[in-house]
This record gives structure tokens, sequence and C-alpha cells, in this order.
């Protein structure tokens, strides 16, 4: 019978690893948004089919916003790669 193997997955190392890997790709959307001056914004909802007021959410972009932005997805980042981890490790057991 072939070894199979059996490494687990330390799940806080992961949760941060997905955490911090959401969090910049938010800090590179942000930067992205301020360089094309909301560009990028208006052709990803047009690629979604979704039509607002850019004014309005571009206006509602300010240093308040962009922290808790990424402090949300660094958060929902762990708590996801947390969540992975411990699945795989329960499912990968013997």
């Amino acid at each position: 019978m072939a070894k199979q193997n059996s490494a687990k997955l330390k799940s806080v190392k992961v949760g941060l690893s997905v955490g911090l890997l959401f969090a910049a790709m938010h800090i590179l959307f942000v930067l992205a948004l301020v360089a094309t001056k909301g560009a990028c914004l208006k052709w990803m909802l047009n690629l979604h089919l979704v039509s607002v007021s850019y004014s309005y959410m571009l206006g509602a972009l300010n240093a308040t916003t962009i922290i808790v932005g990424l402090i949300h997805a660094l958060i929902f980042g762990f708590v996801g790669g947390w969540l992975f981890a411990v699945i795989y490790n329960w499912v990968s057991r013997k």
C-alpha cells in the first residue's frame, strides 16, 4: 500500500497568508483606483452590468474608508484561510 502524505496545515499561518494576500489585493485596487481617477472602477462596474453614480463612489473614498476596507479584507481573509486549513486537516486525518 502506498504511503500517504499526511502533512498538516498550520491554521494560523494559512489564515495570515490569505489575509495578507487579500489586504495586498485591496491596496493594489485602491492604488489603481486613485491612479486612474476611477476609470478602472467604471470598467469593472460596466463589466458586471452595474450602473451607479461614480461621483458618489469616488467621493466616499477617504483614508478612513480605505483603512476599514483593508482591515475587513485582512480579517475575512484570515477567517477564510483558517477555516480552509481546519477543514483540510480534518478531512485529511487518518
